[in-house]
């Protein structure tokens, strides 16, 4: 990982509440000199932004339809000892998603967070799915944070040959969260 980022923004009433989440990632590795190989690099950057919305259905239970667009590039530069070789591939896709999720306050401080999503179903990806779950604590009215894991799974698998595009990655970690609320 050279670098992440995540936003996550939330408008919310007693009933409704609308998403919008953005996660960045920028991804490297050096190729390891062989024989054939001197040496290299592979870059991948990868971007996602889901909206969605949820209805309350019970006071810890809200469920809803979303929608997720990836976009993937990813680049190759390999040195063998006559020559210097590069290529690269993006592909962007949209995935519809359906989401249930659990938000506690207990006692007006402490915070509890389960959320899970499930879709793709071969319009986008062939399958994907996320599981978050978080805890934490609300200093103020205003301002919060959390800390928990986030697990995201994508499996896209399109065309054939030259042409086919595979991507089967699970990306997952530790999040630490800040929230403010107005």
């Amino acid at each position: 990982l050279k670098i992440g980022a995540m936003l996550y923004l939330e408008a919310t009433n007693d009933d409704w509440a609308v998403t919008s989440d953005v996660l960045y990632m920028k991804l490297g590795q050096d190729v390891t000199p062989g024989t054939f190989i001197t040496s290299g690099d592979l870059e991948m950057k990868q971007l996602a932004w889901e909206v969605a919305g949820l209805k309350r259905i019970t006071p810890w239970l809200d469920a809803g339809v979303g929608g997720r667009l990836v976009s993937l590039n990813v680049g190759l530069d390999l040195q063998t000892p006559n020559e210097q070789r590069s290529g690269s591939a993006s592909k962007t896709w949209f995935d519809p998603i359906l989401i249930v999720r659990s938000n506690h306050l207990i006692k007006d401080k402490w915070i509890a967070q389960l959320r899970m999503d499930a879709g793709g179903i071969g319009i986008g990806s062939d399958f994907t799915w996320q599981l978050q779950a978080n805890v934490g604590y609300r200093f103020s009215p205003l301002f919060q944070t959390t800390i928990g894991y986030r697990y995201i799974g994508i499996d896209y698998d399109k065309g054939d040959g030259v042409d086919r595009f595979l991507y089967d990655i699970d990306t997952y970690g530790f999040v630490v969260r800040f929230g403010f609320n107005f």
